[in-house]
């Protein structure tokens, strides 16, 4: 969905909750960033993510170039 790759380990019917959910964002065929999440509510139209991180990765790779 929108260039996103949506990963959800567990959904809690009648909850509206998820838990362990990852996002993958993908430009030009290419990992762009990645958000993880512990839970995440259903509030409205709109998921709430919590006890979460996002990872920008760089555009280019260079070998000798400082790590993630």
């Amino acid at each position: 969905f929108n260039n996103n790759f949506v990963y959800i380990s567990k959904i809690n019917n009648g909850q509206n909750s998820a838990q362990n959910i990852k996002i993958f964002n993908i430009n030009d065929l290419n990992l762009s960033s990645f958000v993880s999440a512990k839970n995440a509510h259903f509030e409205g139209e709109s998921w709430i993510l919590r006890d979460g991180n996002i990872t920008l990765l760089p555009k280019n790779y260079e070998l000798a170039n400082d790590g993630l």
